[in-house]
């Protein structure tokens, strides 16, 4: 009896260190993946996936890891192009000023530029999702950006509060706080999941005790309805969290659980200050936890932490991860995530494992998309990184998880698909020309600095 002919399918990954993430988290040491069309159809050992499948293309791994997208579920695409413009003073005291004059002078075209340049560093550095938080105007300048250099996206409404005495909502023109802008907007962006496209839609306020109950009851319940993730800011800082308490007569936590605010749907972002009482409904809430590490470090919001990340993670809550702002890249938050465990003081810090849970699986589900992304298995989407051991920070390549978290990190990245389609190939973009996005974001940023009236020079003399 003749050999079954082996399945026709576009593209074979083969020879791979293949991190699948599977129910099992099977690992293939020497492992293939095959794609056909948009989807995963096979995962397994080199030489049986081999034989099942013949791909139209073949990509060597070379024994390099192969894994499913990292999803980065809290992004503020359009702050992109602040890198390195702001002084540091603008993320310490008077950080606000700088960001809502930015935020109230950005045209479509400056969000276009941030969203491209933020895509094309995301996907480089194994990034193949994200979610944005509700701090875009123009979300289809930042949809079409998304689309063209090729990565996954979900978006919301644009700054959705109606009270706060936040200084930078409270300072910027574009976003009155009111009940009825929230109310026409709220919602806006769920067309987009009429169709399986690469950008959906999910609902968002900006949080931090910024919205009524009103706002948030509604937020919540039309999230639910419609299938997706409701996001906001929460719990941050020890000024905000007493501000809530304050309005609210108990901790922000305790009210959100007692209103039935706390959703399997919801994923608040930050959570860095979660009391004993408060963890109690939100594990029972089933609800997600999005860390942005780096940006706590970088606040001070990690300093007499009340419940760390880790502990929640090991309790059963799933928690996601972050990069917020484009301060320290986007490929620190799993190493910063990884180290800040130990320096908190855990008796167990987290694993190379657990943090690369964060990045995959657990983002995915913080964005309600664990059925669709975040493993390499048959029916799954085929977001996929390839990584290259050719280099001098992957050897001896021994323990590939530690180290394409810690120590290669975004320079091991050498083949992305999103979708089943080749978005990077030998760390480059197959979608766009980088040069000119590279002069878009430059462009962008330098009329942006010269309307607020920031010399673009950094602290030190610079000699022209």
């Amino acid at each position: 009896m003749a050999e079954p002919r082996p399945r026709d399918c576009d593209v074979v990954i083969r020879h791979g260190y293949v991190i699948t993430m599977n129910p099992d988290r099977t690992i293939y040491a020497d492992g293939a993946v095959a794609i056909d069309g948009r989807e995963i159809v096979m995962v397994g050992p080199d030489q049986d996936v081999a034989a099942a499948c013949q791909g139209r293309e073949t990509i060597d791994a070379q024994g390099a890891p192969v894994h499913p997208g990292f999803v980065d579920a809290h992004w503020h695409n359009c702050n992109e192009t602040t890198r390195g413009v702001f002084p540091d003073v603008a993320t310490t005291k008077d950080y606000y000023k700088y960001y809502a004059a930015w935020y109230d002078l950005m045209s479509p075209a400056d969000e276009h530029a941030s969203a491209q340049i933020s895509g094309l560093e995301m996907l480089r550095s194994g990034i193949t999702c994200f979610m944005e938080p509700g701090t875009a105007f123009d979300t289809d300048a930042v949809a079409d950006a998304a689309v063209t250099v090729g990565i996954r996206a979900s978006l919301s409404e644009p700054f959705l509060w109606d009270i706060s005495d936040d200084p930078m909502l409270g300072s910027m023109r574009r976003t009155p706080g009111t009940a009825e802008r929230c109310s026409k907007l709220l919602g806006r962006e769920l067309w987009r999941n009429g169709s399986d496209g690469l950008v959906r839609g999910h609902v968002g306020v900006f949080g931090s005790g910024t919205a009524s109950d009103a706002l948030l009851r509604d937020a919540c319940a039309l999230a639910g309805s419609s299938g997706v993730i409701f996001t906001q800011h929460q719990s941050s800082t020890l000024h905000g969290i007493a501000g809530q308490e304050a309005r609210m007569g108990e901790m922000p936590l305790v009210h959100f659980g007692k209103l039935g605010l706390l959703q399997p749907h919801c994923s608040f972002s930050h959570m860095t200050r979660v009391r004993d009482e408060e963890a109690w409904f939100v594990r029972e809430s089933g609800m997600s936890v999005i860390w942005s590490p780096a940006i706590s470090m970088n606040w001070g919001w990690v300093k007499g932490f009340t419940r760390n990340h880790p502990r929640l993670f090991r309790e059963g809550v799933t928690v996601g991860l972050g990069s917020d702002v484009p301060k320290f890249g986007v490929d620190t938050a799993a190493m910063v995530a990884y180290l800040l465990s130990r320096e908190q003081g855990d008796p167990e810090p987290l694993l190379a494992e657990e943090v690369f849970e964060m990045a995959t699986l657990g983002s995915a589900r913080a964005m309600g998309l664990d059925a669709r992304i975040g493993s390499l298995e048959p029916g799954k989407l085929a977001d996929v990184v390839v990584r290259t051991a050719e280099l001098p920070e992957y050897q001896p390549g021994h323990y590939p998880v530690q180290n394409l978290l810690l120590a290669s990190r975004g320079r091991s990245v050498h083949t992305v698909l999103v979708d089943g389609q080749v978005v990077v190939r030998s760390g480059h973009s197959t979608r766009v020309d980088e040069h000119d996005v590279y002069q878009a974001a430059r462009t962008s940023a330098d009329r942006l600095a010269g309307q607020i009236g920031i010399p673009l020079n950094g602290s030190w003399p610079v000699v022209a």
